[in-house]
Formats: C-alpha cells, sequence, structure tokens
C-alpha cells in the first residue's frame, strides 16, 4: 500500500472539544473521531479513487489528530509507527475491555498475539472468548492493532474493519515485509559499525 498523499475532505468540531475529519490517506478512506482526551472512533476502507493532493490539516484540530494522521500516512506507507503515545478516549468501555485494549496495542508491529494470549495478558486467562468480543468493538483499528491478534491454531480469525480477513491478511503482510527489512538491515549496520579504522 503506497500513500502519496493527505486529503481533508470534511471537519467538523465543536464547543467541548469533539470534532470529527473525513480524509483521505492513498488508497484509504478514513474518518477519525475525537473528544477533548482522545481519538474516539476510526474507520477506514480501501477506495479506487485516488486522493486529490496534500492540504494543510483544518483549523480546530487538536495537536493529537495532527500527530494522528501523519503517523497513519507513515503506517499505510508500511513505514516503522508507534501510535502508543497518542491518548485514546476509551471512557465508554468497560474494566476489561480497557485492559484488553491496552495489551494489543503492545504487541509490536510485524509480531502477533493470539486471542488466548491477550486474555491472559489482561489478566482473565479463561477469557478468549471475549477478548473476541472486544476486538469486533475495537473503536480504534490500527491504533489499536487488533489485525495483529490472531486465533492459536495460526487461523487469522475475525476481522470486522471494511475488507474483513482480507485486509486483515494484507495488514499483517504488510507489517511482516517491513519487520524483514528492518532485521535484514540490522546485522550490516552492527557489522559497519564493528569494523575498525
Amino acid at each position: 500500500m503506497v500513500v502519496k498523499a493527505v486529503n481533508y475532505s470534511f471537519m467538523k468540531s465543536t464547543a467541548f472539544g469533539q470534532g470529527a475529519c473525513e480524509l483521505a490517506i492513498g488508497p484509504m478512506a478514513c474518518r477519525i473521531e475525537w473528544s477533548g482526551k482522545g481519538l474516539r472512533r476510526f474507520s477506514f476502507k480501501e477506495v479506487e479513487r485516488k486522493p486529490r493532493g496534500v492540504t494543510r490539516p483544518p483549523d480546530g484540530c487538536p495537536p493529537f489528530v495532527v500527530k494522528a494522521v501523519s503517523l497513519l500516512h507513515s503506517f499505510f506507507s508500511g513505514g516503522q509507527t508507534d501510535f502508543s503515545p497518542l491518548p485514546l478516549d476509551l471512557e465508554d468501555k468497560g474494566a476489561f475491555y480497557r485492559r484488553v485494549y491496552r495489551v494489543v496495542r503492545a504487541i509490536p508491529r510485524g509480531r502477533k498475539a493470539s486471542y488466548g494470549e491477550v486474555a491472559a495478558r489482561a489478566g482473565s486467562r479463561s477469557a478468549a472468548r471475549a477478548v473476541g468480543a472486544a476486538m469486533k468493538q475495537n473503536p480504534l483499528p490500527i491504533f489499536i492493532p487488533c489485525h495483529r491478534v490472531v486465533r492459536s491454531d495460526g487461523g487469522l480469525g475475525g476481522f470486522s474493519a471494511p475488507g474483513g480477513v482480507k485486509m486483515k491478511r494484507k495488514l499483517l503482510e504488510m507489517e511482516a515485509r517491513e519487520r524483514k527489512k528492518t532485521e535484514d538491515r540490522r546485522p550490516k549496520a552492527e557489522a559497519g559499525r564493528g569494523k575498525g579504522p
């Protein structure tokens, strides 16, 4: 997935710090919603029409939203991306779901964890099905990378974002390629540092 442009097509905000922004990132049509506490909702789908070009973020966009868009640009380009510093507003979710989302946010790019593993790390070893439900109701895919959660037998499991399992596979394959590139470059860099003058 090659990203060439970010185009903001719609934005609205309120006096309470809430807002929404619709934009195109490469082949993806995206929508971000936020509150004064952080990102609240994110949705995306692959589209055929190309973006018109890069434009300045709309006035009133909080800095964390501008940062989120920049990171999405990097992510869909296949770059190394860390979404963890971004604030998320998950106050409408229960304590277990919030723990699950915190665990899933910590899964490194290019890695996967099973539903059972996530359940155990969230403190409820027997709650794999509940983890599946949390993934299905994930309000912030990519930011909470539910595509990295798979079945214990190696199957992909479900994916509720548009594109379904096909999109999940595409995201995982993209991340695996980039991780391999990073790992392939690392020995060369380390060998270069070991050479004398």
